[in-house]
């Protein structure tokens, strides 16, 4: 069933039926059917690997996203050394980039890194056993290039968690980078 709305020529979108009208087309489990029924064809979305449209009419195709989880534990060996948790090769364009990450730790920090400039950074110095922290930036690559999450401490031997530890207890929060290209 479809969780957008009809909205009459010169309404103002709200932010609820943007992101209703958006979870059409990319969830292809409770979105409007896309196929040879309506004249448009969407091919089937992969998260891994980006939206592709195969289609003739390109103002129904989503805009390319990647999300990159990491699968294990970071261990960070060195102290003050920035490792890489997840990374993904983005192509020209103008990107949104957020990146978290969960930590052992709490004198640490995140950045995102384009193997040569810092986009973005965040660290902290809490009294708490375990940290979370989040970056964001948007990103204007003039060609392909690969954009990394990474992490540091200031002790050797912590790491960033796939699965964050809060208080002892498995947190949903995964260490992750969404990508999601906007121009």
């Amino acid at each position: 069933m479809a969780n957008s709305s009809t909205v009459a020529s010169g309404d103002q979108m709200t932010a609820t039926q943007y992101n209703n009208l958006r979870k059409d087309v990319i969830d292809l489990t409770t979105g409007h059917r896309h196929d040879e029924s309506d004249s448009r064809k969407l091919s089937t979305l992969d998260t891994s690997t980006g939206h592709t449209h195969n289609g003739t009419d390109s103002r129904i195709a989503a805009p390319p996203y990647y999300e990159d989880i990491a699968s294990s534990d970071t261990t960070m060996t060195n102290a003050n050394q920035y490792y890489t948790a997840v990374q993904r090769s983005l192509g020209a364009g103008t990107w949104l980039v957020i990146g978290s990450a969960g930590f052992d730790f709490t004198s640490c920090s995140l950045v995102l890194y384009d193997g040569t400039n810092v986009l973005a950074n965040a660290s902290t110095g809490t009294s708490a056993g375990y940290d979370h922290l989040t970056v964001h930036a948007i990103v204007v690559l003039g060609s392909t290039t690969t954009v990394a999450l990474r992490g540091a401490c200031t002790s050797a031997g912590k790491k960033m968690l796939a699965i964050p530890q809060y208080n002892g207890s498995s947190a949903a929060k995964q260490t992750r980078m969404l990508c999601l290209r906007i121009a």
